[in-house]
């Protein structure tokens, strides 16, 4: 079976959970000998650019000439299916399906949910690339429950349709405590933010709890990473790097530098007023980091309150603070909420677990 990957994200080019997830699943499958291609946007240059990553052939083509490429392309490697990642290839679903190609279109976002929520702006563009790949495609992913919910509302025609993979954690990179290890559970009082910096992933509700958290605790130090947004974030947080010593901008940060402080942190903030999913949650918790999240659709499916992380809306900033001074001074007592958090994932959310249901799902679009 040959299976065409097409995402607007992939390594080494990244901004998000999509592309660490696409390429966990396109290496994953490589490795059980199914014949992977990855194509993805060139926004790096003018020219199609064929490159091997970690053993797969990627393909990095501008949207420009995006059409052009595939009329050879497709005749020429006739892939037996297109999985399609995100939105941006909504605008090639008619031509994927007129060349009789079977389509899985995992949705990474509901459009419409964005907007209802706040995250992005209404457009008409999108929101057709959105509704073509969810007539077109044979079968529709979700990575969450909630997330299914949420597409039905809006279309319930696509029920039939409907798989729900959550995203997998590798537990080869993204090595796991152990779980009898209680000394390495006893954390630095560190509080860690990652994301870009939008107001949809709540830079804004950070940048506001900042002063506040090193009021109520003395000891606490505070390690932001991100970027990708809108300059005037990144210039309030740097006027406050300059005002408290203990605060650290720490810019991008690729997947390994991600994984240090995931170690080192006691507390990971998701405070994202839309989140599908929430890769971060996932990685901090098999790492032993309490996460307190706002209830997106992702994070309450992920997160038992009180059992395994916390979930707390986000404008309930004294609310969040009292947490986390609660975690900070009292981490044996949190050591429950991080063994069951390491439970969580090991149990629900590894890429075994991912690949396997991909694997059948691709067989049983494949032979129907």
């Amino acid at each position: 079976m040959k299976v065409l990957l097409a995402v607007d994200e992939y390594p080494p080019y990244i901004w998000g959970g999509m592309g660490k997830s696409v390429r966990l699943l396109a290496e994953s499958l490589f490795s059980l000998k199914v014949e992977i291609i990855v194509l993805t946007v060139n926004r790096q240059s003018d020219s199609v650019i064929q490159d091997r990553y970690h053993n797969i052939n990627v393909f990095r083509v501008p949207t420009k000439k995006e059409k052009v490429f595939l009329k050879t392309f497709l005749a020429r490697e006739n892939p037996d299916i297109i999985h399609i990642n995100g939105r941006h290839y909504g605008k090639l679903a008619k031509f994927f399906h007129q060349n009789n190609i079977r389509i899985i279109y995992t949705s990474r976002s509901n459009f419409l949910e964005e907007v209802r929520t706040g995250s992005l702006r209404f457009n008409k563009r999108k929101l057709q690339y959105q509704e073509l790949l969810l007539r077109l495609a044979n079968y529709v992913v979700t990575t969450s429950k909630n997330e299914s919910e949420s597409l039905m509302s809006d279309y319930p025609w696509i029920q039939n349709k409907l798989v729900i993979i959550p995203n997998g954690i590798d537990l080869k990179e993204d090595k796991p405590l152990e779980l009898d290890d209680k000394l390495k559970f006893l954390r630095s009082k560190m509080v860690f933010f990652a994301g870009r910096f939008v107001k949809q992933k709540g830079i804004d509700t950070l940048l506001s709890l900042i002063p506040q958290i090193f009021k109520e605790n003395e000891e606490v130090s505070i390690v932001v990473a991100g970027g990708h947004g809108k300059i005037s974030y990144e210039n309030e947080l740097l006027k406050l790097v300059n005002e408290y010593p203990k605060l650290k901008y720490k810019g991008w940060l690729n997947e390994k530098q991600l994984q240090k402080y995931y170690k080192q942190a006691s507390i990971v903030l998701m405070l994202s007023s839309y989140e599908p999913f929430g890769l971060v949650i996932t990685e901090a918790m098999v790492k032993g980091c309490v996460v307190i999240a706002h209830p997106a659709s992702g994070p309450r499916e992920i997160i038992r309150s009180g059992l395994n992380g916390f979930l707390v809306n986000r404008t309930e900033r004294p609310q969040i603070l009292h947490l986390i001074h609660d975690i900070l001074e009292n981490q044996l007592q949190t050591n429950k909420i991080r063994t069951q958090a390491w439970k969580t994932i090991m149990n629900q959310y590894t890429i075994d677990k991912m690949v396997k249901l991909y694997l059948k799902l691709y067989k049983q679009c494949h032979e129907n």
